[in-house]
C-alpha cells in the first residue's frame, strides 16, 4: 500500500490523540512545577547573588520543616555548581521529585499559598485571554 498524503494524515490523527492523553496527563503535573519554579526563581537569585542565608530566612518564614530544607539544600547545589540553574531546570526538579516527596509538596503548597501563586497567574491568564479576544481576526 502506497503512503499516500491521505495516509500520512491518518497517521498523524492517531499520533495526535495518543498526544493529548499524554499532555492531558502531564498537564497538573507540569502547570504545578512550572507555577512552584516561577516562586522559587526569586530565591534561586539571590541564593546565586547573596548566599544561602537570606534563601533560609525567607523560606523560614514562609515555610519550616524538611520541606523548607530540601528546597534551600537545592538552591545551595544550584549555587554550587559551574552550571547555574534556570528556571526550567527548578521545574525539571520539581517535577522530578514532587511525586516521591510528600514534605516537598507540602513546603511547595504552602510556599504557593502564602505566596497566592495561583491566583495572581489565574489573573495574568484571564487578562492574556481578554487581550487575545481584542486582536484583530
Amino acid at each position: 500500500m502506497p503512503f499516500l498524503p491521505e495516509t500520512w494524515q491518518a497517521k498523524v490523527t492517531e499520533r495526535l490523540w495518543e498526544w493529548r492523553l499524554r499532555v492531558e496527563q502531564a498537564r497538573p503535573a507540569a502547570v504545578y512545577s512550572a507555577l512552584s519554579a516561577a516562586a522559587l526563581w526569586p530565591l534561586v537569585q539571590v541564593a546565586q547573588s547573596t548566599g544561602r542565608l537570606p534563601v533560609a530566612l525567607a523560606l523560614g518564614t514562609v515555610v519550616a520543616g524538611v520541606g523548607s530544607n530540601l528546597i534551600a539544600e537545592q538552591l545551595q547545589r544550584g549555587h554550587d555548581q559551574t552550571h547555574l540553574p534556570s528556571e526550567a531546570d527548578v521545574a525539571i526538579w520539581i517535577t522530578t521529585h514532587i511525586t516521591t516527596n510528600a514534605d516537598l509538596r507540602q513546603a511547595l503548597d504552602t510556599i504557593l499559598d502564602h505566596l497566592q501563586v495561583i491566583s495572581q497567574a489565574r489573573e495574568c491568564l484571564q487578562t492574556n485571554d481578554r487581550a487575545l479576544r481584542l486582536l484583530p481576526r
